[in-house]
This record gives structure tokens, sequence and C-alpha cells, in this order.
């Protein structure tokens, strides 16, 4: 494939077999490919003979009519089909077949079948897979004959060859008829109490023939308008409509989701069928409330707030909440009103909920004004109205106010608030704190129509003063403030008088007033004569409140001035305090200047990140407790220049700013003194030599003196006391280095010939001091020689072991390590012709000097008649020695076994029983065949044995001048071997009534050195009748004369010697050849055969 082609796509395709749990990989190879770790795709996947289908639309089923149970079909031609889509994997044959039933139609079953397809299943390689095949299925037939109700069955036979499956699709009756209506009922619906609705019924006239229609309507609650029950409709021509309205009324006070069903039916004129719909409809939410003010007459005072009370309740018929408004009826000048609730909450049908309605009066003005309508007897009107938050009538109620006749003394404060600056607020912290003097305007006033000639008298006075923090704490801030009025109190006021009086305010003397608001109310309370009280007149007490509000002042400091001790070079942390010096809570940001030496490093650590400290809290928030909750720590954190002469001053300036509008504050500079420091460092620490046997080298280690003075170091050396590696401190034994300067130490390492390398030799140089404080200090460098590894295993093994096929050699090895570590290694063996060997691999750890021992196991295979194993084949064992963790190979070596000869053989045509009359001869031949590796000469011997024993026999004697006594047997060359026996007449051998021997043959080869012999054993017999080759004999003359052949048996006494009779007779007589295949007639050449000349 072309770089940058894209992909390339490839068909499989083979036979699958069906079960479950099969898998198809796919893989590819490239010689370029860097990632082969994506060049194979596995599916798993079963497989089975699935045969599943489906029926996609369109379709042209009929369907059942609107306001019917069936459908409706003319009695004309149709046509009906389904589309068949194969969801199996097996393809499959289809047909459509409708059956429609009617029991009392003759026939009462008729079956229409559409036309046969056949449907192949999808391809899974089919990206598209949503656009399966779909086939329809078509099915015609003529309905004129038929009428009245029939079930149709729709049904798809399927066949895949196993047989047909059928399946039934849908079911469903349908009426054959020439009228045909269809009726749209109308959809369900809610309306709410007290509103109406009107239903819509749609009939159409889809039959062939005109048609009227009995209409029929009912209602369950009696909401509906039943009035068109039993009339009928239009005559409707073939595809004509008309609409049926009926009207529905939902009733007042009908409970929330109250339902009425209206049924709507039609019954055709021609037909007398009758369709029919039902619409429900339910009674909706009506949100309503009832609102009830509870006062008939409020009497308000000018100057005061009163209170109306009102209930709101849900006289509707569903859950909801209501949003409240509160109003005058009128639009009088400077009157206040505030409603308690502005929404009353969910509430259930018949709940109610209660809430007030707060009216704050003007005060009396001099002269009244009268836009204020706060006149003695002024009255006028308040109202609340509910209305549902998600819609609805409004519903309201109102409730009279009459302002009552009131005399008043009002204090004559010139201003309400008094804004102090940042510059009054830390005035008043250095000495003299805040002085406030006003001067006020006392004057009677009243509301009455006429005036009563009537003095009163008044007192004036400061109430409890009160404070109210810009952000927290001033529980007790009013108790560092004071006010009076001067005079306090006054007599014989007449209506409209005025007199002057003051008011003095102070607060506490060196304190700054915290951030906030003073609030301080004067009093006013006048004392009526007998004349204004029996005329029901008021004399409500006046109260003004003056607030002084006190700015924010950010302020603070830090009061720590030094000197700090700074120990030398590292980290020296030091705690000072900050104090929020303001009035109110704040935020800070800390900074270093930075104009410290180079080489010097400060930082600050605060309770907030950033140098940040965050809403710290002022010093008076808590008065008069002293908690010292306006203080943070800070932690200052510096690290001088490691070269910083003892004793140096360093000035270090801390700045500080308001975090909220970055506006710098103040600062402070603080003195650090350098201490002095001792110190030294040591490179390396530890260090790795690597270094051979006999090999000499050196390490060094610096000094650094690290701090800031000269300093005495002493050295010692731990060498280990190594018998094989020596480390010699080639360096006095105390050196003196100047601060910031290094010295270097020598070590000498030198290793002897037996150094190890599985030891580690490990030496430490340490460096001693007395630091600033007088203590000993001590630093150590490790010195690591690392001697060089000598792998050195050798190997012994014989060079030939000698290889006899068919058996197992063993080849011992031994193991020997000169080198200089302990050896872990595997030993492999592998053998020409891939010859088995137990084990493969054998693993070994063997020490320094030390010996391991082992062997191989091989099996030498079986001759099999090859020329592989051949006398004196040479085949090589080899031995590799390698290391395991690295793969190294150490040592080769090849052990040759040498195949051994061997004698093995076959033999052919050698009987387990010979059978002998009396005094016979018999000599029979076998053929034997060498199959060992070697030509040979064999020895033949012979032996015969009593039956089952080994104690010799004289009954049957070897004729060794006419048997094979030694043969020459070459590979693979049958050879024959033939062997003469003698029966022995009776009395001539020691058992004469012994009618059974064992002959014992024994084939060894000449050559001791060649493995392997051979021995035969077959049982001797006596017998009366046996067969000798009869059948042999029998060779039909040319001349047809007889063929005489002498049948040979005998008597073998038992027990005694006593004469017997024997009858001999044909058992059977069987031709060899087959003389139909050779086209002869057997009738043409009959045998006769018979016995003759019988003795006796």
């Amino acid at each position: 494939m072309a770089a940058n082609s894209g992909p390339a796509t490839y068909l499989m395709s083979w036979t699958a077999t069906t079960g479950p749990s099969q898998t198809l990989f796919a893989r590819i190879s490239g010689a370029n490919d860097a990632n082969i770790a994506n060049n194979e795709y596995r599916r798993d996947f079963d497989v089975e003979r699935l045969l599943d289908w489906s029926i996609t639309t369109p379709e042209t089923l009929p369907t059942v009519t609107s306001g019917s149970t069936s459908a409706f079909l003319e009695r004309t031609s149709h046509k009906f089909n389904v589309s068949v889509v194969n969801d199996g994997v097996m393809p499959f044959s289809a047909r459509m077949q409708i059956v429609l039933t009617n029991a009392s139609a003759t026939p009462s079953t008729v079956n229409i079948d559409s036309e046969i397809k056949t449907i192949h299943p999808p391809s899974t390689y089919n990206t598209n897979i949503g656009n399966v095949e779909a086939l329809p299925l078509n099915a015609t037939f003529d309905a004129s004959s038929f009428s009245g109700l029939w079930n149709m069955s729709v049904r798809v036979v399927l066949d895949d060859g196993s047989g047909p499956v059928t399946d039934t699709y849908k079911e469903f009756d349908v009426t054959f008829s020439d009228y045909i209506a269809e009726l749209i009922g109308a959809a369900k619906r809610t309306t709410s109490p007290g509103d109406s609705t009107t239903l819509f019924y749609t009939v159409k006239n889809i039959g062939s023939t005109t048609d009227s229609f009995t209409i029929s309507v009912s209602s369950t609650q009696g909401w509906a308008d039943t009035s068109l029950d039993g009339t009928f409709t239009d005559f409707l021509i073939s595809g004509a409509t008309t609409l049926v309205p009926i009207h529905v009324t939902v009733p007042h006070g009908t409970s929330l989701s109250d339902v009425d069903i209206i049924s709507f039916s039609i019954t055709s004129a021609g037909s007398g069928h009758t369709l029919s719909n039902t619409t429900r409809v339910m009674a909706g939410e009506y949100l309503e409330a009832t609102v009830d003010i509870t006062n008939d007459t409020t009497h308000v005072l000018p100057g005061k707030s009163d209170t109306i009370a009102f209930n709101i309740t849900n006289t509707g018929n569903a859950m909801t909440s209501f949003d409240l408004v509160a109003g005058f009826t009128s639009n009088p000048l400077n009157w206040v009103h505030n409603i308690s609730i502005d929404n009353t909450g969910e509430l259930a049908v018949g709940q109610t909920v209660s809430g007030f309605i707060e009216v704050e009066v003007p005060p009396i003005q001099l002269p009244l004004v009268p836009a204020e309508d706060n006149a003695a007897g002024s009255s006028l009107n308040v109202y609340v109205t509910a209305i549902a938050d998600a819609g609805s009538i409004p519903s309201s109620d109102s409730g009279q106010i009459e302002v009552r006749p009131a005399i008043v003394v009002d204090p004559g404060l010139p201003v309400d608030t008094i804004f102090l600056t940042q510059s009054d607020v830390l005035n008043a912290g250095s000495t003299i704190g805040v002085n406030e003097i006003l001067g006020l305007n006392v004057e009677v006033r009243h509301n009455l129509v006429s005036d009563l000639s009537e003095t009163i008298d008044a007192n004036i006075t400061v109430g409890n003063i009160s404070f109210e923090a810009l952000t927290s704490g001033g529980f007790n801030e009013a108790d560092r403030w004071n006010a009076s009025v001067t005079p306090n109190q006054t007599s014989g006021l007449t209506l409209g008088e005025s007199f002057p009086a003051s008011l003095g305010i102070q607060s506490r003397v060196g304190q700054i007033p915290l951030a906030g608001t003073v609030k301080i109310p004067v009093t006013t309370t006048p004392t009526l004569g007998g004349v204004h009280t029996a005329s029901s007149v008021y004399a409500p007490t006046i109260e003004q409140n003056l607030s002084i509000v006190v700015p924010r002042v950010v302020n603070a400091e830090i009061t720590e001035t030094g000197p700090l001790d700074a120990n030398v070079g590292v980290d020296t942390d030091f705690m000072f305090t900050f104090a929020n010096t303001g009035n109110d809570r704040s935020d800070f940001r800390l900074e270093i200047v930075e104009n410290l030496p180079s080489g010097w490093y400060a930082n600050l650590t605060t309770t907030s990140p950033d140098n940040t400290i965050l809403n710290l809290a002022s010093d008076f928030e808590d008065y008069p407790a002293a908690s010292g909750a306006h203080l943070s720590l800070v932690t200052l954190t510096v690290k001088t220049d490691p070269l910083a002469p003892s004793g140096l001053l360093q000035p270090l300036t801390v700045r500080y700013y308001d975090l909220d509008t970055g506006a710098y504050i103040g600062e402070q500079t603080m003195d650090i003194r350098v201490g002095e420091s001792i110190d030294a460092a040591l490179t390396p620490t530890s260090q790795l030599i690597d270094i051979s046997p006999n090999e000499q080298l050196s390490a060094f280690v610096n000094i650094e003196n690290t701090g800031n003075a000269p300093t005495t170091f002493s050295l010692s050396l731990d060498d280990g006391s190594y018998d094989d590696v020596s480390f010699v401190l080639d360096t006095e034994s105390s050196v003196v280095v100047a601060a910031g300067y290094e010295s270097s130490v020598r070590i000498n390492i030198i290793p002897s010939a037996d150094a190890s390398a599985d030891e580690t030799y490990t030496a430490v140089l340490t460096v001693s001091m007395l630091d600033e404080n007088g203590n000993l200090v001590e630093l150590n460098a490790n010195i690591i020689a690392n001697i060089t590894e000598v792998h050195d295993v050798q190997l012994t093994a014989p060079d030939t072991l000698v290889a006899v096929p068919g058996t197992v050699v063993n080849l011992p090895f031994s193991l020997l390590n000169t080198g200089n570590l302990v050896e872990t290694v595997n030993i492999n063996i592998t053998v020409d012709g891939d010859w088995t060997a137990t084990p493969t691999v054998q693993s070994f750890t063997i020490p320094i000097d030390g010996q391991s021992n082992g062997s191989f196991n091989i099996e030498i295979p079986a001759l099999d008649g090859t020329d592989n194993l051949l006398d004196g084949a040479v085949h090589d064992a080899n031995l590799t020695i390698y290391n395991p963790g690295t793969d190294e190979v150490y040592v080769l070596k090849k052990v040759q076994l040498i195949v051994a000869p061997v004698f093995t053989y076959t033999i052919e045509g050698w009987e387990s029983e010979y059978f002998f009359h009396e005094g016979d001869n018999r000599v029979w031949n076998a053929v034997i065949t060498n199959t060992g590796n070697k030509d040979v000469y064999v020895d033949i011997g012979y032996e015969v044995r009593a039956p089952g024993l080994t104690t010799a026999s004289d009954d049957w004697i070897v004729n060794t001048g006419d048997s094979s006594t030694q043969l020459l047997l070459r590979r693979n060359i049958p050879t024959q071997l033939t062997v003469n026996v003698d029966k022995n007449a009776a009395g001539r051998s020691s058992t004469t009534l012994s009618t059974a021997a064992d002959l014992r043959v024994t084939i060894v080869p000449a050559d001791v050195d060649v493995d392997g012999s051979g021995e035969l054993m077959t049982s001797l017999k006596m017998k009366r009748l046996f067969d000798t080759g009869y059948a042999d004999k029998l060779q039909a003359p040319a001349n047809d004369d007889p063929v005489t052949v002498p049948i040979e048996y005998s008597h073998i006494p038992y027990l005694n010697t006593a004469p017997a009779a024997y009858s001999i007779e044909f058992c059977g007589i069987d031709r060899i050849l087959d003389i139909s295949s050779l086209g002869l007639d057997e009738e043409d050449y009959v045998w006769n055969i018979s016995l003759i000349n019988l003795e006796g």
C-alpha cells in the first residue's frame, strides 16, 4: 500500500459450521511496520441456523375503522401487501397468506396466497446496514361475494429448506358492506367550572352508497346538551362529511378533577351498523380567594404607626397561592403602608392565612399641611387585593382609618445625621475625643380643629444610646459615648410655642470610636391639663434619633525593631506581632523592601496566603475586654549570605498596605545580626571505584568550608580491615580550610589477586570539627571499591559416548568456577537429529573455586529401518554454559555420540507348532531379516526340551547337518533359515509315551561387540491326522485319470498299548479355484473325491 493511500477493504469468505464461541482472526504483516501491536483483529461470534424476520412499513392491510371494532371493506377487488425483511442468517422463501373465516358462511374459510419470494440475509459488512432488503408480498382477491362480519388473519409462511414455518402477523375483524362510515370523535379536554366547551364529531360516508345516520348522545354528569339525541343527520352521498356539535357546560362549584363521560354514536340507516365514540370532559381549576379586613375602624395618631389585620381564605376548588397588594383608596401625602406578607404560600381549599398592614401617619407640622390628612378626625380607607399567582379574578376588602386629636412636643433636632471625617476619628484617638453641641428648637404642635386655652408641660430626655457596627463587634461601644439635653424640662407652654435647648455629645477621650453608626434618641413627653384630657386629646411621646456616622479608618503598626540574631547561611525564623490600630476589621498586605545585599534571602509567613492578614479585628471591637484579637503573629524567615561576617547588622524593612485599596499605611525597619557558623560539606559523600585485582587506584574527597570562619578539620579513615583490599589515607591527619574554600583528601586503594567481585569493600573517611557552640561535628564519606568481575567457568565432560539405539545414555559433566565471583549459570544441551535430552537446561550456583557436577540423560532412538542409526554414525551433543541474566556464553563443548552395532531381526514363516507321526522327519523353512544397523554373522543353536520345562528331551532330534547353523544376515535382506527334525520311534527315546516337546532356536551374532540376539520357540506335537499340504497334490491330469493322494495317519496309544479302531471321513470339500470368474461352468468341472484302501 502506498503511503497515505487510505484504508483498503478485503472480503473474507468461508463455510461456517454451526456452534457457539467461534473466532475469526484477521492478521496483517509489513516489513517496515513500526507498530505491530495493532496488526491483529479478533471477532468472536456464534454460528446458528437463525430463521428470523420482520415486517417494515409501509403496508396496505385494512385498519379498524374509528368508532368501530372492525375494519370495513367494500365488496370490490382488493390488493394487500406486506414487506418482509430477513433478520436472520439463512436465506428463506416467504409468502403472505390471508385467511378469512366466517362460521356461518359457505365456505367458512377462504385462503388467499401471495406470490413466493426468496429473501436473502443482510451482510454484516454492509456499512449502510439500516437499508436492508425488504421484499413486498402481494395478495389480491375479489370481495364481491363477501358480506357481513369475517375474521381476517394475515400470516407469513417461511421455509429455509427444513420445512415451512407459519407466523401470524395480524388478526382482526373485517366487515364487507356497501355502507361504510367513519366517525372521528372529539378530543378529551379540561374546562373550568362556570365555562362551556363544544365537542365536534365528524361523520364521513366512505362507502359507495348514500346513507343517513341516527344520532345518540348521553352524559353521565348531565353537563352535555343531549337535545340531538334521537335525531338524524342529513343524507350523505359517498365521500360526504358532516359535523355534529355537542355543547358541554361545567357547573359552578364542581370539584376539581370531576369527569363527565359523553357517549356519542351513530347508526347507519342502510346497514344498521353503529359507530360510537366516548369523550371525557374534566373540571379544571377555579382559583378564587376571599379577603376579610377584621377591623371596622382603626384609630391612629400622627407620627405613630398602627396595624390593621386581615384574613385570606382559598374559596376556589384547587390548592394555590395568592399574591397580595395593599394600598390607600386616596393618595394622602407622606402616609406609608407596609403589608406583612405579599404572598400567602400554598393554600389548600378552604384554608385561611392571616396578615396585617402597618400604617405610618406623618407627624404634625406647624402649621398643619392639609395634603397630609392628619388633622383630628381625618378619615381614609386602606384595601387588600388577592390574585392567584397563576392568574385569577382579583378579590379585595377595605377598612377605615381615622386620625385621633393629639398634642405633641417636637424636639427640634437641627439635623438627623452627623458624618464624621477620618481626621475627626484620628483626633478623637489622640486627645479630645468627639465633641458635638447641637441647638434644639423645641416646639408644641397639635392637630386640633379648635384651640383649647390651656398650657402644657414637657420633659426632654436622651434615651439609651445604641451602636450598629460597620462590620462586626461593638456590642459595648455605646458605653464609650455620652449625651444629655439642657434644659431637660419646662412648663406653662401654650400650643404653638417654642423654646431653645441644647444637646451635648462626647466620646471617650484618647480612644478612637469604632466604625459604624451611633444612634442617640431624644424623647419629648408632654403633660396635658384637665381640659385637654377631658376632651379626649392624646399626648403621645415623640422620639427623634440623631445618627453619628463614624467612617472606617485603616491603620496598623509593627513594634519590633531588633536586633534579631540570625544563624549564618541557614533559614532563621523570627516571630513579631502585627497590630490593627484602626477602628474596623481590615485586610492587610505586608512586603519586604528589596534592598538586602546579594546572597541574602528573606520572606514573610502570615495567617493568610500571599503575605496577607485578612479580617483582623480592631482593638475596640471587643471593648472592654483585652483579648488581643487585634494582634496577628507574623513569621519572618531570614537566610544570610553564607559568607556574611559574624556580627554584621543588616537593616530589613517591612511595609504594610490596606489590601482593599492598596493604600500605603506604614513600615518598620528591623536590624538582623549575623551569627557565627562552623560547617563543611564533603563531595562526594559516596563514590564507587571500579578496580581490577592487582590494580592500584586513588579516590579523592573534597572538604568545602561552608561556614564563615577558617576551620581546622581532623581526618580519620576506617579501612574495614579487609585481607584482600587495602585502603590507605594519603593526606595529613588534619587540614585548615578558609571560609568558602575547599581542600582535597586522597585515599589509595590496593586490591590483591584474591579480591572477590562478590564482596563489597568500603572505607569510611571521617572529617570532624568543633562548631560555634563547641560541639563535635563529624561528616562521613564512603569509598567503595568495586572489584571488576572475572568470569571463568570450566566445563569437563567426556569427548565421546557410545550410543546404543533404543537405550538412554547418561552424559556426566562437572563445572569448575575459577573466577572471582560466585557464578549462577545455566547449562543447556541440544543433540543433532532432535534427540531428546532430559533435562534440557540445568542451573547451578558455583562458589569461587567451587565445583558442581551433573548429568543429562539422552534418549537414543530405536532402529527404524533407515540409515540414520548405522553402526558408527556420529551425533553431536552440544553443551552451552551461559549466564541466565545476560545470556553471555561462557563455554561451548561438543560430545560425540557414536552409534554402537545392534542386531535386531524379523522372522516370517515360523509356526507356533509342528505336527509329527511317530518316526517322521519334517523339514521347514523360515525367512529371517536383519533389521539392525550392521551386516552380521549369526550362530544358530537348537535345543529340544520337555514341554513347558527347561530339561532336555530326546523324543525329537534336530538334524544339525541338514539345518542352518550359521548365517550371514545382511541388513534388510531376507535369508532362509532351514530346520530338519526327526521324531524318534517308540523305544528309542526315554519317554516313549511323550507326545509333545518344545524346540528352542537361538540366534546369536558371532561378533561379541554387536548388541542384541534372538530366540525362536515352537511346539513339536504328535497328532493322529494332520494336513501336510494334501490339497497342493490335487493336480488334475489332462486325461482325467484318477489322482491318488496318500493320506497318512497313525495310532497314538493313550494309557496303554491296546489296539484301537478309527473312523475316517471327509468333513468338507471346498473348491479353491473360482470357476465362474474364468467364464466356465462348474458343472463341466466336477471332482469326485472318495477314500480308498482303508486298512482294516
